[in-house]
């Protein structure tokens, strides 16, 4: 799993005067199979980090090391294949293909990376029982609800088996209950999985829920806490995340799941 050292990480937009330094020296180690939330302020480098993290963006100085690769000596080609075999990526707006089903959404990444396609439509059936949407595979974006699609996002983002799934205000497009829901199903894969999650928010319910505080102010980690991360809203069942056509509550009555 991922094994991950930021030292001395800069990321500079601009020239002279107008420089902006959206990441201005960050120091960070992050072990296997931890489960971190980063928080700040808009504008204090949160999404840059974790752009440059994902390696979507190079940094204007420092160095990533990821499962022992120094990914700042790889060229595109190379990173983009790193990225394809190591990182999964879960989106506030869910980035899903309107035109595609939930199935077809969550292989889309192994377009990219080969390997045999039966075995991988397999490994997404198996992921959509974990989401608890084994009966929602075919249906498209549009017939699903926000807390569906997210759903759906984050097995797009397990499928490849990276070592680390990267999350931009996963929580961000959905209500409080969803949102909860979500939590408990991320924090349930990383413990069974014990692949590392690092995930960007402003949602403080999340970061209570994950086991370290990365806070950020003007590019710079003022703080770096490790904490009990609350469990007062357990990883739910599958049947509670079954969809109310499909799902009952034990009494013949539908199940309302976002």
């Amino acid at each position: 799993m991922a094994n991950i050292e930021l030292t001395d990480l800069r990321k500079t937009f601009g020239k002279g005067e107008r420089a902006v330094h959206a990441v201005d020296g960050i120091n960070l180690a992050i072990g296997d199979g931890e489960f971190v939330s980063m928080v700040g302020r808009s504008g204090s480098g949160k999404t840059t980090t974790l752009d440059c993290l994902g390696l979507l963006m190079r940094p204007t100085s420092g160095t990533i090391v990821i499962d022992g690769t120094d990914t700042s000596t790889l060229s595109d080609g190379k990173r983009a294949d790193f990225r394809s075999h190591k990182i999964g990526f879960i989106f506030q707006g869910f980035n899903l293909l309107p035109s595609l089903n939930a199935i077809d959404n969550v292989m889309l990444p192994l377009r990219y990376s080969g390997g045999d396609k039966k075995a991988a439509r397999r490994r997404a059936q198996d992921l959509f029982e974990e989401i608890g949407m084994a009966d929602r595979m075919t249906h498209r974006p549009a017939q699903l609800s926000g807390g569906e699609q997210q759903r759906v996002a984050i097995a797009r983002a397990l499928i490849n088996q990276p070592t680390l799934v990267l999350g931009d205000e996963p929580t961000g497009e959905v209500d409080t209950e969803t949102s909860q829901k979500l939590i408990a199903l991320m924090r349930r894969l990383n413990r069974e999985t014990g692949v590392t999650f690092i995930l960007v928010t402003h949602d403080l319910d999340l970061a209570s829920r994950t086991d370290r505080v990365v806070r950020l102010k003007d590019g710079r980690v003022i703080s770096d806490e490790r904490q009990t991360a609350r469990t007062d809203s357990p990883a739910p069942d599958i049947a509670d995340l079954v969809p109310a056509e499909a799902g009952t509550d034990g009494k013949g009555e539908a199940i309302a799941v976002a």
